[in-house]
């Protein structure tokens, strides 16, 4: 089975969309597909995107850079339709089984022209409109949504609530939809006592939505946790060091920056427990969490919303509180100090099952071939 998968960035982003992206290719390829990832010249060669994404050397994913315009040059222009427009060429050029894609303008373009015998599949991660948006309803960008993947062969989506949303009004898909969870390969951390001084970790991007102002608002009110956050640009985590300063809690939170997923092992060592605080709105409490599956990988306590997506995510382990409570937060994060509930937690977590990037290749690669009717060769 011969897959392309065109992807308009120039890589790494240091997202969790490109990171995705590069796992899943690989995870195919190493499932036996013969898989190839297109992406915008400029991106790193194959050897550093392989090791900063952590992808065996040997993996057999193939990376080709097409020409693409992006900010960097020196017109400073962003136009998709050079990259789009190769992309073409080279799909027409290899006749693969299947095209994969998980951008909407990316897809469209494509899909206007089909190549014969070639199987189309559009994995969602987000959508234009979620019920969480009520009566705010954009109908023209929902229908031009909506023919993109009624255009496809199969959509696929990473949680049963995204499926869910795509088969009723206003979506209420033709093409058919499963749904696959994402996976994570970061083995366990070591055993570990919490110490005098409670390491409580955050590790994700830093944009409002995250919710990382209601986090250190709590902070305000606790004593002997230390919150440690990973992640983030520059200029996010420096308006969160003035929020600190502001809110005279600085000693109580350490900003680590970007850390490569290939040093996440060794860098978060110390973390007694995690915390994720999206907020419960827009496509927040519908869409999958990679960074839930990476602490639930790590098997440590988790402190997120309580919200059916992280109920979906992760059944076991974790303590959810109330986002419309304030004081809801502070009180469960103050249960990680009681050493009976912590170690309860501790047990729990590890119950959960989540794919690792192998399985999750070798799922993908089964569904493929059965509800594309694809054989491998």
């Amino acid at each position: 089975m011969k897959i392309i998968y065109p992807y308009n960035e120039i890589l790494p982003l240091k997202k969790a969309h490109d990171a995705y992206i590069i796992r899943n290719c690989a995870s195919l390829a190493e499932a036996g597909a013969d898989v190839t990832l297109l992406c915008g010249k400029g991106s790193l060669s194959k050897s550093e995107l392989f090791t900063f994404y952590k992808i065996s050397p040997n993996n057999p994913l193939k990376i080709v850079q097409l020409p693409i315009l992006r900010r960097n040059n020196i017109f400073h222009l962003n136009w998709n339709f050079v990259f789009f427009r190769s992309t073409r060429r080279y799909i027409e050029r290899h006749c693969p089984d299947v095209v994969m894609f998980s951008v909407r303008k990316q897809a469209d373009f494509l899909l206007k022209k089909k190549i014969k015998d070639c199987k189309y599949v559009y994995e969602t991660h987000q959508l234009q409109w979620y019920p969480s948006n009520g009566p705010h309803l954009n109908l023209n960008k929902v229908r031009w949504e909506r023919s993109i993947f009624n255009r496809c062969d199969l959509v696929t989506a990473t949680t049963q609530a995204l499926k869910k949303i795509l088969s009723i009004y206003p979506y209420d898909l033709q093409t058919q939809i499963e749904v696959l969870p994402l996976a994570c390969d970061f083995l366990p951390l070591n055993p570990k006592v919490p110490e005098a001084l409670f390491k409580l970790y955050y590790i994700g991007q830093l944009y409002a939505k995250q919710g990382l102002h209601n986090l250190l608002d709590a902070l305000d009110d606790l004593e002997g946790i230390e919150l440690n956050v990973v992640g983030g640009e520059s200029a996010q985590v420096t308006h969160y060091q003035n929020y600190c300063r502001q809110k005279k809690i600085s000693e109580k939170v350490v900003f680590k920056g970007f850390v490569p997923p290939d040093h996440f092992h060794s860098q978060l060592q110390d973390a007694d427990a995690f915390v994720t605080t999206f907020d419960n709105t827009e496509r927040m409490p519908y869409v999958a969490h990679t960074k839930i599956y990476e602490y639930l990988a790590l098997q440590r306590p988790i402190v997120a919303p309580d919200l059916e997506i992280v109920k979906e995510h992760a059944p076991h382990g974790v303590l959810t509180y109330d986002t419309s409570e304030k004081e809801s937060l502070i009180e469960h994060l103050k249960k990680l100090l009681d050493t009976k509930i912590y170690q309860s937690l501790t047990i729990d977590v590890k119950k959960n099952k989540i794919f690792n990037w192998k399985e999750r290749g070798q799922a993908l690669t089964s569904m493929l071939e059965k509800k594309l009717l694809i054989n491998q060769e």
